[in-house]
């Protein structure tokens, strides 16, 4: 489906109109229960180690007003503690960061790259680099605005594809911090990444429950915000006529109103006439409930193809669970489902009944089990 521009109120603004099977590429944090932020290597080879981040290890904050304000995040357990390990005088990385020879590289648009640094040995050189609190196991930058550089030549125009935060509404918690990467698309399957410098300015929709870095487009989701509220993510766009926008709409979903939320991907099976778990020959390689009662469902995950789509209904005092597809690309014979789930303390699905794509199968699978992604 071609990408159309629509026109809103304040100015021109650029959204996605994309069906079901278009709705997730790997360029979207929407497809994921937690996206990569950052990773921290080191320029020397014998300091192999590598830390990570995703947003799902932190809490956010800002501190100060503008396009330079302080971002902080702070580390959750256990990722705090692998961190301060890797860091710590005893650590692998720790050599390193007292010589300056540790780097932050940004998984998203929206994280700047920097050198990491110890907060207590920075003195003037901190301004523009990541901080490491070993105290308080949290990283701070004072970001340089990427508005403030010039884009040159790699800014899209009006003939260079449409320029998108994610390509369906992302699901955020409440507390959540949401991390865009924009890229732009000329059509399904086609995804460029998009220069920050590209990104004039960052800003939300009225009565958003959120706060925005402008500079930065990182948004900081509000603890009490409440499930099923909706709000646009915007940025003004370089090389467009001015007034010209692109937008997202996030969708905040409470985890615990919506336990089967998420992406699920097949680990074991079971046939209707057998009794041993086995591991499946074709597994399932995402199965994702979204809040607003959608599901998609693909063997072989590959960019915005799904197998089948549809609605369904959970419920969780019985585990009762209904699918019913309304769309695909390769669609089985029935289009209903009913079965029961259950998810184990240690977060494991079991699903008990046929999905619709198994019930004309010479060997049905009545039984699996799918960990969360």
């Amino acid at each position: 489906m071609t990408p159309r521009p629509a026109t809103g109120s304040s100015g021109r603004v650029l959204v996605l109109a994309l069906a079901m099977v278009a709705a997730c590429t790997i360029a979207s944090p929407a497809c994921a229960a937690c996206t990569e932020l950052l990773w921290v290597e080191s320029a020397k080879p014998e300091d192999a180690p590598r830390l990570s981040l995703s947003n799902c290890d932190v809490t956010a904050h800002f501190e100060g007003r503008g396009r330079t304000s302080r971002v902080i995040l702070q580390l959750k357990e256990p990722a705090a503690n692998v961190w301060r390990s890797a860091l710590g005088p005893n650590g692998d990385l720790f050599g390193a960061l007292l010589g300056a020879d540790l780097a932050v590289t940004s998984r998203v648009g929206s994280i700047p790259a920097a050198p990491l640094l110890a907060s207590y040995s920075a003195r003037g050189a901190a301004r523009h680099a990541w901080l490491w609190e070993a105290s308080s196991s949290a990283l701070r930058i004072d970001p340089v605005d990427p508005a403030a550089g010039t884009a040159g030549g790699r800014c899209p125009n009006d003939d260079a594809g449409t320029p998108v935060l994610w390509l369906k509404t992302l699901e955020a918690p409440p507390g959540s911090l949401i991390a865009p990467s924009p890229f732009r698309t000329r059509r399904p399957g086609s995804y460029d990444q998009l220069a920050p410098s590209c990104l004039a300015g960052w800003f939300l929709s009225d009565g958003a429950p959120a706060v925005v870095h402008p500079a930065l487009g990182l948004a900081i989701v509000a603890p009490e915000a409440v499930d099923g509220t909706v709000f646009e993510l915007r940025a003004h766009l370089a090389g467009y006529p001015k007034g010209t926008t692109v937008a997202g709409l996030v969708r905040i979903t409470d985890p615990k109103l919506h336990p089967l939320g998420g992406r699920w991907t097949e680990t074991e099976e079971k046939q209707c006439n057998g009794t041993a778990w086995r591991i499946p020959a074709r597994p399932i390689g995402e199965l994702v409930f979204n809040a607003d009662g959608t599901f998609t469902l693909v063997k072989q995950p590959f960019e915005s193809y799904y197998d089948y789509w549809g609605t369904y209904h959970y419920t969780p005092q019985s585990g009762a669970l209904t699918m019913e597809i309304s769309g695909g690309n390769s669609l089985p014979s029935a289009r209903l489902a009913k079965g029961t789930v259950r998810i184990s303390p240690a977060g494991e699905l079991q699903m008990e009944g046929l999905l619709p794509a198994d019930a004309n199968s010479p060997q049905p699978i009545c039984a699996r089990r799918l960990r969360r992604e």
